[in-house]
């Protein structure tokens, strides 16, 4: 996508100041895709359509954030949607109650990351959770939680 068609970045898409729509479209994967686009959220990632199936993976660079000098993703599989949707509304609802404002940052940048984490059951390497590595201290706990939940 050329600069010159890119949206302008819109943070609030409903009446409620909420990003995420109230209800979002059945379908895998146009249920990730309305996230990613209400979010205006630049994570990357890639999609691919093995020929001759029906099939579509959607897969979060993961490279270097679970163990050093690695070239791993993390796929968003259809069974997966109910767990990242509930940790994008749960990173949209800390935002909106002015989480990490003071440091002009917003929590649902960190969705794949979280999400990686979740899927995984496993916290990213140590040096990711100080701010030189990228996630914000407020945001550290919710990293650290991963090992403890079920």
């Amino acid at each position: 996508m050329s600069d010159d068609t890119r949206a302008p970045m819109v943070r609030y898409v409903n009446e409620d100041k909420s990003n995420i729509r109230t209800t979002l479209p059945e379908s895998y994967p146009a249920r990730i895709f309305a996230i990613i686009q209400d979010l205006d959220y630049p994570f990357e990632y890639t999609m691919f359509v093995p020929y001759n199936t029906d099939k579509m993976y959607i897969n979060l660079n993961a490279g270097d954030f679970f163990d050093y000098a690695t070239a791993d993703c993390e796929s968003i599989n259809e069974e997966d949607m109910e767990l990242f949707e509930a940790t994008a509304r749960e990173l949209e609802q800390l935002e909106q109650e002015g989480l990490l404002e003071e440091e002009k940052d917003y929590p649902t940048l960190y969705l794949d990351q979280l999400f990686m984490c979740r899927k995984r059951k496993r916290r990213p390497l140590a040096a990711r959770l100080t701010s030189e590595g990228y996630i914000p201290k407020k945001l550290v706990y919710l990293f650290e939680a991963v090992d403890n939940e079920v």
